[in-house]
């Protein structure tokens, strides 16, 4: 029986619900191997869901903001990592798969990789995210391994030999 144009868009969202509510009872359900409560599927980490930790309002944070590009050689840990990720382009409205960052009409053309030096992101029981390029799955919320090893050298050589790049425990790339 064919739909009327009036009813496509209430098939599209049904749809949408049903795939979105298939996707969290598989998350809920499934039982992938874990290293320190962090599921770790073959080449996808799925990352701790985002949390609110502070109490910090938006003109404090402003007001607080400063570039820093002195690091020490400490990791930030995973949860730090889902956090900043997710800030970045992570989905606030599932819905309407609205992400934390604006976007002109929500085309969303940005992509977010993580570039992860040697034991710069550590997991739970003092193990470490390998180090390689991952790409961030704004709707998986994980990240995927695009390609192994440490390239923060590369990455700062084609950023004009910024020292910072190459120390930081990680680099951010948006794309």
């Amino acid at each position: 029986m064919p739909f009327t144009a009036k009813q496509i868009p209430l098939i599209i969202s049904i749809l949408v619900v049903l795939l979105l509510t298939l996707y969290i009872v598989n998350i809920i359900l499934w039982k992938p191997s874990t290293r320190g409560g962090v599921a770790v599927m073959g080449k996808e980490v799925l990352l701790p869901l985002p949390k609110k930790t502070t109490t910090v309002v938006v003109e404090e944070a402003i007001l607080l903001r400063r570039s820093i590009r002195d690091y020490t050689s400490d990791p930030i840990t995973i949860e730090q990592l889902s956090m900043i990720l997710w800030a970045a382009q992570g989905i606030t409205n599932v819905e309407h798969r609205f992400r934390a960052a604006p976007s002109a009409g929500a085309t969303y053309p940005l992509e977010v990789y993580v570039v992860v030096g040697e034991k710069g992101v550590v997991l739970e029981n003092n193990t470490y995210l390998r180090p390689g390029v991952y790409k961030y799955n704004v709707y998986r919320h994980s990240l995927t391994l695009v390609k192994e090893g440490d390239y923060r050298e590369e990455l700062s050589k084609a950023a004009l030999n910024q020292r910072w790049v190459r120390e930081a425990p990680i680099d951010i790339v948006v794309c």
